[in-house]
């Protein structure tokens, strides 16, 4: 885990969640200082309920709303700092206000679906942040008993790679599945043995994630599975894996062998974030 952990609050129900989730982050790996941060947004305030509130100070309520839902599991005042922005541009405060810290951080966001309000500021901040983002959904706790990492095996698999071995190295036994897609383009099928270029194509991922395993150290607990997308998308066979393998968090690039301008996310990891919260994710930067 990354030195500094920050955590985006937004004043709804799923704040218990992700501070209950920080708490255990905080005791497992050892943190000093978890730090919280709440954006008000003052284009909604004087929009919305100004006029309403009269001289009522928006500020002082907020941050004793925070206050009460923080101290209810960090009962040590000097384990978290809380920092109140004031900004039009929630994605845009938080990124800058991290900046600040000059520190490697990860940032815990809240993962809502749009339909729910703030889905849109976290895909929008993802694709904005340089750094790692941990996305949990309502009601999930940490653990790290077995772990997923779907991977294209290009050169940004050694920064999982390394992050892994942040996250688990206190850890004894952790189940760690990589799983590499394939796909044969329909086009060929009338020219091709299906069932022998499958076999051909998973021998050449096993052979790849092999080179890579002497190359990068990758313990030889790891397993690696090579999985034919049969028509389903990269996301949806993520998804499938999860269930079935039972794994209690996604670990894995947010862009893959595609040399786009880094504020855009690899085309799996957006659509992944795009579908409804099915498990925590770990996206690395």
């Amino acid at each position: 885990m990354n030195e500094s952990i920050v955590v985006a609050l937004d004043l709804t129900d799923q704040d218990i969640t992700l501070i209950a989730y920080a708490k255990q982050i905080q005791v497992f790996y050892q943190i000093d200082t978890v730090h919280f941060v709440h954006n008000i947004k003052t284009s909604e305030i004087d929009e919305i309920i100004a006029d309403m509130m009269e001289d009522v100070q928006i500020r002082p309520m907020i941050l004793r709303s925070l206050e009460k839902k923080i101290e209810a599991i960090f009962t040590e005042k000097d384990s978290y700092k809380l920092t109140l922005l004031e900004g039009d541009n929630t994605e845009f405060g938080i990124n800058e206000w991290v900046k600040q810290l000059k520190k490697s951080c990860t940032v815990v966001l809240g993962w809502k679906t749009p339909e729910n309000g703030t889905g849109a500021m976290a895909q929008k901040f993802i694709r904005m942040f340089q750094g790692d983002i941990l996305l949990i959904p309502k009601n999930a706790i940490f653990k790290l008993d077995a772990i997923l990492v779907p991977t294209d095996l290009s050169s940004n698999f050694s920064k999982v790679k390394r992050k892994i071995d942040n996250l688990i190295t206190p850890l004894v036994n952790t189940r760690v599945q990589v799983i590499k897609t394939y796909n044969i383009p329909s086009l060929f099928f009338q020219f091709i043995d299906d069932k022998e270029t499958k076999q051909k194509a998973e021998h050449l991922i096993l052979s790849q994630y092999a080179s890579l395993q002497k190359k990068l150290n990758i313990p030889t607990h790891w397993q690696i599975k090579a999985v034919y997308q049969q028509g389903k998308s990269v996301a949806d066979i993520i998804i499938r894996e999860n269930n079935n393998l039972a794994t209690d968090i996604i670990v894995l690039s947010a862009k893959g062998a595609n040399t786009i301008a880094a504020i855009f996310l690899g085309s799996t990891t957006n659509e992944l974030i795009s579908r409804d919260p099915f498990q925590t994710i770990y996206i690395v930067k």
